[in-house]
């Protein structure tokens, strides 16, 4: 599993309950088969993890963290959300240049941006509605 994490290792999560769900088998074989390359499904860690499922209390929420480490490269997440409250900011979609090639590069390049100016910001999402990004 991999696990959300601040630049300095700690958990970048607030005022949240958090579980894991493993999808049965032949779902994620099939997800993964539409979604991802016979290189990337061959690859160390390639495929589906587990479902993580969140449950925020008010004014919880996730703090300015990069969705992926060394040891669990992501190529694809997706968030639905459940009961259409919340919001999500992506401060570095839509950014000029190459993406960041690290953690590190990643949160120092959004250091200093602003949800509502810079990247893209999800705001009040109708219930059942999904945000995927790569």
């Amino acid at each position: 599993r991999a696990r959300t994490a601040r630049e300095d290792n700690s958990i970048a999560r607030r005022k949240c309950e958090v579980s894991w769900l493993r999808p049965p088998a032949a779902l994620t074989n099939d997800v993964a088969g539409c979604l991802l390359s016979n290189d990337a499904l061959a690859a160390p860690g390639g495929g589906c993890e587990d479902l993580q499922v969140l449950k925020y209390a008010k004014t919880g929420g996730y703090e300015l963290h990069h969705d992926a480490t060394p040891d669990a490269p992501r190529a694809l997440t997706v968030l639905y959300y459940l009961n259409g409250v919340g919001e999500t900011w992506l401060p570095l979609a839509d950014a000029p240049g190459a993406p960041p090639r690290s953690r590190v590069e990643a949160l120092e390049r959004a250091e200093g941006l602003e949800p509502g100016v810079d990247g893209v910001l999800v705001r009040d999402p109708e219930p059942g509605d999904a945000l995927a990004f790569f």
